[in-house]
């Protein structure tokens, strides 16, 4: 799935999952062989199915060793009460998530492969002694406590807390904001993680000082144009873009260089550049 993609369709979920769901009879199921999620061949029947694609506050689902669960393409599982997973988990691309919403814990000892999305709500807590393997996108508001290990081969951006006292080893791309919190007395390998909240700031200083020029409409409205998607784009963390959009910005500048003083001609083109230069993609 194109992690862009991913990442509108999390940042809706946010907003629809604001507040948990309650159940006042509390269902436990339990899978008995390997199968997929929705598959009611897979688990134990005690509580009448298979476990919903909701799993309601109080209900639990449990994964013993030794056993595979699939959730397949197209599929959501929302979680509100707990998934504890002591086998392997597997979601897959185009459209495989697992939402792990406010009053959500996952606990997973075992093993999750993500190639779909995970996205961990703000008061959701993802517990992982064991392996999680990330090869396409998680969105964290919540807290992720790692004991265990982290293999990040695609995009996990972090808004929230991670606390690490065991390892990450990121191969590809993780992206904290200012309202993230990085914990680690473990160990992190691999590239370094991208701090995208001074970018951030600095492009929206930059904007305002814009604001305050007295430029003529026309030339306030074109600048803007171009500097405004910078702002879209790092907040998605589609870095490379970013980048191209404050190389525009800068064209643009040198393109109005008549209609403003060479003084704010000068700091626009030197902020962007220097925007530019405090991140690598």
């Amino acid at each position: 799935m194109n992690k862009f993609l991913i990442l509108s369709v999390f940042t809706a979920l946010v907003f629809v999952l604001s507040f948990p769901i309650h159940d006042a009879h509390a269902v436990t199921f339990a899978a008995t062989k390997s199968g997929n999620w929705d598959d009611s061949a897979t688990w134990s029947l005690s509580a009448g199915s298979n476990p919903p694609t909701t799993i309601n506050s109080g209900d639990t689902v449990t994964i013993p060793s030794g056993l595979t669960i699939t959730i397949q393409s197209g599929v959501t599982i929302t979680n509100s009460g707990t998934i504890s997973n002591s086998g392997t988990i597997i979601t897959y691309d185009d459209g495989s998530v697992i939402i792990n919403s406010p009053s959500g814990t996952i606990a997973n000892p075992g093993t999750i492969s993500n190639n779909g999305g995970i996205i961990n709500t703000s008061g959701g807590t993802i517990i992982n002694p064991g392996t999680l393997n990330n090869k396409e996108a998680i969105l964290n508001y919540g807290t992720i406590i790692n004991p265990g290990t982290i293999n990040n081969n695609g995009m996990t951006n972090n808004y929230g807390t991670i606390n690490n006292p065991g390892n990450v080893n990121n191969a590809r791309e993780i992206n904290t904001y200012c309202s993230s919190v990085i914990k680690s007395s473990g160990s992190f390998s691999g590239k370094p993680i991208r701090n995208l909240c001074g970018p951030l700031q600095s492009t929206n200083t930059l904007i305002v000082n814009i604001s305050k020029m007295n430029l003529s409409q026309g030339t306030t409205d074109s600048l803007d144009a171009k500097i405004n998607p910078v702002i879209f784009y790092l907040n998605n963390s589609v870095c490379e873009v970013s980048q191209i959009k404050l190389k525009e910005f800068i064209t643009e500048v040198q393109a109005q260089a008549g209609n403003m003083t060479p003084a704010q001609n000068s700091y626009l083109i030197s902020t962007a550049q220097n925007i530019k230069n405090s991140y690598v993609c």
